[in-house]
């Protein structure tokens, strides 16, 4: 592409816009996010539209958002949409992320290294009990009259 073709008057094409995040945490088990995004490029040149890809109502039309998330609610992620007269970018950030961190991949219950301590034990157990039999309960019988 040639450069008039990226440009328009002096503006360029937006790249992916940046989402910060700024998780606030209250007492009542609700945390107050607020998002900011930001293209890079003067603000005067550019629009802002926050919206919720599952129902495609525009949030708001700033740079910043502020949400509110309960922890433990379902995750519902915003977008942020920045416009200039040559181009248009989104981004997607989640509440549920911001306030409670990423979802980690769920372990096992038991790990193979539980499963190989457990059955060591279990062998430790049965020579332990096995000694017993053999040479402690043996030796109580001889010395009764």
């Amino acid at each position: 592409m040639s450069d008039a073709s990226e440009t328009l008057a002096g503006r360029e094409r937006l790249s992916e816009p940046e989402i910060r995040v700024h998780p606030v945490m209250t007492g009542n088990g609700t945390c107050n996010v607020t998002f900011t995004c930001s293209a890079g490029e003067r603000a005067r040149h550019l629009n802002y539209a926050w919206t919720r890809p599952a129902g495609g109502a525009v949030l708001a039309t700033e740079e910043s958002l502020l949400l509110q998330h309960r922890l433990g609610d379902e995750d519902s992620p915003i977008t942020c949409t920045a416009t200039n007269p040559v181009s248009n970018s989104s981004a997607s950030a989640s509440p549920k992320v911001a306030c409670e961190g990423p979802v980690l991949p769920q372990t096992p219950a038991l790990s193979y290294c539980h499963a190989k301590g457990i059955l060591v034990l279990g062998v430790l157990g049965a020579l332990l009990a096995g000694i017993l039999m053999v040479h402690v309960l043996p030796a109580r019988e001889q010395r009764r009259p």
